[in-house]
């Protein structure tokens, strides 16, 4: 069969479906070319009452893409305290943390800002942890999130925490863009619930940015070192 004549059998094919359509259908499928400028309309106006602004403005693509999506809990049961981890790539990367012997709780995502963390607070709210670890702010340099903003999500975060331990990690020194990453660092220092990590060009990734095995190994024992012992 020729070029010719399969295209004239195509169109004979869409003809004869057309014709089973009902009539209803068929002015419905008209009217959609038309209907796209008030779609594209309803969507902005949507997009305009979304009321918090901060988060929005906070999430770009691709960096924070996944900040307001829940994807749900990296759960193992264990021992006591109980810990719940917040974060971005690095902490999600860590899966169940199975060097701890403790319960993990981790709602870490990769892409997530200090938005991200706050809106995922409601796992918080859901299983009480014990202990919770927040490991943010790598994808706040990469938007330029202003260090006053970042320090307020970070306290915001705090905040609503009450009850449990919080512990706040430093940003690694191999990321880029460091200065940035620096002034979210002295800011952290002032925190009690300050962790500060040393992490050196042997224990991340070739991107400077996620931790390798060697990393993970070393985080894991600085978090346990802040634990106290089962029972206490």
């Amino acid at each position: 069969m020729n070029h010719s004549n399969m295209f004239d059998l195509r169109k004979e094919l869409v003809r004869n479906s057309y014709q089973k359509v009902t009539p209803f259908t068929k002015k419905f499928l008209c009217v959609i070319p038309k209907m796209q400028p008030a779609l594209f309309l309803i969507f902005f106006i949507i997009l305009g009452c979304y009321d918090n602004t901060n988060d929005l403005k906070n999430t770009q693509f691709p960096v924070g893409f996944f900040n307001y999506i829940d994807t749900g809990v990296q759960h193992r049961q264990g021992n006591t305290p109980s810990i719940m981890i917040f974060g971005d790539s690095r902490m999600y990367g860590g899966g169940t943390w199975d060097g701890l012997d403790n319960t993990v709780f981790n709602c870490a995502y990769p892409g997530t800002t200090t938005s991200g963390v706050i809106y995922r607070l409601h796992y918080f709210d859901e299983y009480r942890p014990d202990i919770v670890i927040i490991g943010v702010g790598i994808n706040n340099t990469f938007i330029n999130t202003a260090p006053e903003e970042y320090i307020r999500d970070i306290r915001k975060i705090i905040d609503h925490c009450k009850g449990a331990r919080v512990i706040v990690l430093s940003i690694p020194q191999t990321i880029i863009p460091q200065e940035l990453a620096d002034e979210y660092n002295v800011l952290l220092s002032e925190l009690p619930e300050y962790l500060k990590l040393d992490f050196t060009s042997d224990m991340m990734e070739a991107d400077g940015t996620h931790f390798n095995s060697k990393g993970y190994e070393y985080l894991t024992k600085k978090i346990s070192e802040t634990i106290p012992p089962k029972g206490e």
